[in-house]
């Protein structure tokens, strides 16, 4: 928590804008038919609720700086299993999520770029299927299932050679700088 506490306020704005962007989602979940989609997307979101719970009640018991006037003793060995099955399910389901609404999101690039272009429908084509390869090229091989299914106990990160490690990094410290 403590290295992160610098986007704290960033993640915080965006979770709070989320929310009330679909904030009409949240009020209208129980009206309404539920056909299949529907009922995917809602087990989803739940599933994701229930990943970010599993990453809050864990990080409080793992944290020994940012919430060490609690009086939380023992249970490290069951925090650290469930913050790390909570966060690699939390990834997936999220990428599922983000799946679910790419029409959304190709909506909102329309009107974004009104006048239609060939060049630039092909480009985006390509970036998506580029990184949706790269997504499933990382999840094989960082073993991100055996992860998921809770097989490993530790995440081994020996990331020599690895080009996506570095570009990973030179991602984030860019996202942290601006």
């Amino acid at each position: 928590m403590l290295r992160a506490l610098p986007l704290l306020p960033f993640e915080i704005c965006e979770w709070f804008c989320h929310h009330i962007l679909n904030s009409n989602w949240i009020r209208n979940i129980l009206k309404g038919r539920y056909h299949p989609v529907r009922m995917i997307q809602t087990g989803l979101v739940l599933l994701i609720l229930c990943a970010m719970a599993g990453l809050m009640i864990s990080g409080s018991f793992l944290s020994r700086h940012a919430l060490s006037f609690l009086p939380i003793k023992g249970g490290r060995s069951f925090a650290r299993n469930l913050h790390m099955i909570s966060a690699y399910w939390g990834f997936v389901l999220m990428s599922v999520h983000l799946g679910f609404h790419w029409s959304m999101i190709l909506g909102m690039a329309r009107k974004l770029f009104p006048r239609p272009s060939a060049v630039r429908k092909w480009a985006g084509r390509i970036l998506v299927f580029m990184i949706a390869g790269y997504g499933m090229y990382a999840f094989i091989k960082r073993d991100i299932g055996v992860y998921m299914l809770l097989r490993s106990h530790f995440v081994f990160s020996i990331m020599k050679n690895h080009w996506y490690f570095s570009i990973g990094i030179i991602l984030r410290l860019w996202d942290c700088l601006y």
